[in-house]
Parts: structure tokens; sequence; C-alpha cells
């Protein structure tokens, strides 16, 4: 089974529709999704 780490941020509305439309897209495969939260803002201020 292959595994796909989904990093999400809540904040942004693109990540939302990604978390929405992910299980459809992933329909029918033997994957294991690993979600993970991040705050983009903070990572892009670490830079």
């Amino acid at each position: 089974m292959k595994t796909i780490t989904f990093h999400l941020d809540f904040v942004s509305p693109y990540a939302w529709l990604a978390f929405d439309a992910l299980p459809r897209a992933l329909e029918g495969l033997e994957v294991e999704v690993i979600h993970r939260p991040v705050l983009l803002g903070a990572l892009l201020r670490e830079r």
C-alpha cells in the first residue's frame, strides 16, 4: 500500500479544495493518506 502525506494549511482555501477532492481522486486505489497540519505563514516567515 502506498502512503501519501497531505500537508494541510487550514487558512488556505486551496488546501480545503484539495482536502475535499482528495478522497474522490483516490477512490478505488490502495492508498493511505496521512494528514499533517501546517501553518504556511510560519514556514514562510522562517525563510
